[in-house]
């Protein structure tokens, strides 16, 4: 096809790098799929009724013993300008578009370090800025939630039942400017005491039907994985959490925050981008604080 809209993607550098990023999300996120979801297995108990219920664990846990290739390290392990993976899917973009008869990728050293180099910059570079100061914003606005739930509501007096396998997602430090999450932040604290029983000999173990070892995504172990990858993450499971959570201001009042606020699932898993569903998030959010923090004013008087 022509430079107007055809498929032909050697028709411009543009229509190129296009095509290879399509190849390359997908092969990214089948490379990192072993360690980004750990089996979750249906549990079948039999009650004494003699009912068969089957469990299951609301969110998949990070498999931090899965054997994936670093992304910024070479097979040797060595520090690594462009990264395993990037070659990896490099390699594997060129073959596909050679299979399908496709002009304008060439195999040859040259092409394939220019792909690798784009697709390494792609997973780590891009880090938008904006994006992590959302998610900041997402984690602060979080964990508000959590105190002002404890202190307005007598249901959550012994905690609220935030999965353990978000907060593994929590960032070990913010974005910058910011030189610290807040002093009364209280999901850094917990998630540091989880990570510190890890070398004991009963680590920490979380979900709910079947239980595995607790993952901090962004931890040392895993400092290679892509932090887009995680943010992205965090933008669907923050939901499990907030569909949960009905806040009333008093019985007839008609300020009140329910059940998954005005978006449905549906609408969640069709939204565009990270950043839109972050920006959702932290309105939804927004809306359940500003009730509670109404609630526990006039508690205190």
């Amino acid at each position: 096809d022509d430079d107007d809209g055809g498929s032909n993607i050697g028709g411009s550098r543009h229509k190129q790098v296009w095509a290879i990023s399509r190849a390359a999300a997908v092969s990214e996120a089948l490379h990192w799929h072993p360690f980004e979801y750990r089996h979750v297995p249906l549990v079948k108990t039999v009650t004494p009724a003699g009912a068969v219920v089957t469990s299951v664990s609301p969110l998949s846990n990070y498999d931090g013993g899965a054997d994936v290739v670093s992304s910024g390290r070479g097979a040797d392990g060595d520090e690594d300008d462009v990264g395993e993976v990037a070659r990896m899917v490099a390699r594997d973009v060129v073959k596909e578009y050679q299979d399908v008869g496709l002009d304008g990728v060439e195999d040859d050293c040259e092409d394939e370090a220019w792909m690798a180099e784009f697709l390494s910059k792609g997973s780590n570079e891009l880090d938008d800025r904006s994006i992590r100061e959302r998610e900041y914003r997402v984690w602060v606005e979080l964990d508000k939630m959590i105190r002002l739930l404890i202190k307005a509501t007598p249901y959550y007096q012994d905690g609220v039942p935030i999965p353990t396998q978000m907060v593994g997602l929590l960032p070990r430090r913010p974005p910058a400017p910011h030189e610290s999450f807040p002093s009364d932040f209280t999901l850094k604290k917990f998630v540091e005491t989880l990570v510190s029983r890890q070398d004991s000999s009963a680590p920490p173990m979380v979900g709910t039907a079947t239980k595995s070892p607790f993952v901090h995504v962004d931890g040392e172990a895993y400092e290679d994985y892509p932090s887009l990858r995680r943010i992205q993450r965090l933008s669907f499971v923050v939901w499990t959490i907030l569909d949960q959570i009905v806040v009333k201001k008093d019985a007839t009042s008609a300020d009140q925050a329910t059940t998954g606020g005005t978006l449905s699932r549906q609408a969640i898993l069709e939204m565009d981008s990270i950043d839109e569903r972050l920006a959702a998030a932290l309105s939804r959010l927004g809306q359940i604080n500003g009730i509670l923090g109404q609630i526990v004013v006039e508690d205190d008087y």
